[in-house]
């Protein structure tokens, strides 16, 4: 359903409703019909965005989405029972009225605002899984590279070739974790990462350096994998 067709759809309603309470609220108080149509208008505005927002948001299936007609349902409900209400069972004045259907419609304003969090929480989610994934590679193609150098050093120690090919395999056991927190701890990874190739690209090894850099980058591999990466996760190839 495309925007056109909901506001010619919302318009139609629209008339039906002005020309039901014109038909059959002709013995009314013109302030209470008046309230009426303005709650009625509210209420179908209300249904139509709702289901406007799922039709053109297919991927929406999440908790917000229910908490969305939960409170949409919930508002219309209550909204025509006090109608109702107030118009057969216990008739009071316009500013009682006004003041009931404004504490139904603060509810409703507050549940779907905290509906939409988790759809625009769901979204940064994405952004973040998406920067990981791509520094998740950045981090094994720089561990690749320090090791095809550390190979080709005639003066690396076997232990420190060691510790390189297991930082290695190491980096290829990080999953995305989905947070902002873990992309800054792949960050950090990163730069331990350079400093690894910094250490190999000078003329004179330091061995002092390069074993702190690499228990360092170490250190916060397994502070990573401790923290977020699930032995049922997927690798990335």
């Amino acid at each position: 359903m495309n925007r056109t067709w909901s506001i010619l759809l919302w318009l139609i309603g629209e008339a039906i409703l002005l020309t039901g309470f014109l038909y059959f609220g002709l013995n009314d108080k013109q302030s209470h019909l008046i309230i009426n149509f303005c709650v009625s208008t509210i209420i179908l505005t209300v249904i139509m965005m709702s289901l406007f927002r799922n039709t053109k948001v297919l991927v929406e299936r999440g908790v917000g989405n229910g908490m969305k007609w939960f409170f949409t349902l919930t508002y219309s409900i209550l909204s025509i029972g006090a109608m109702l209400y107030f118009g057969f069972a216990n008739p009071v004045d316009m500013l009682t009225q006004i003041i009931v259907q404004l504490i139904f419609l603060s509810v409703l304003m507050m549940g779907m605002w905290g509906a939409f969090k988790p759809s625009k929480k769901t979204i940064s989610d994405g952004k973040y899984l998406k920067m990981e994934q791509n520094q998740l590679i950045m981090i094994r193609n720089v561990i690749s590279v320090a090791r095809a150098r550390a190979e080709k050093r005639a003066d690396i120690p076997s232990s420190i070739l060691h510790d390189i090919i297991t930082l290695q395999e190491e980096a290829h056991q990080i999953v995305p974790a989905n947070e902002y927190v873990a992309l800054k701890i792949e960050g950090r990874i990163m730069l331990e990462m350079n400093q690894i190739i910094e250490c190999l690209k000078e003329q004179t090894l330091d061995l002092k350096k390069l074993q702190y850099v690499l228990k360092s980058c170490s250190k916060l591999i397994t502070e990573y994998r401790g923290t977020y990466s699930m032995p049922q996760a997927h690798q990335l190839s």
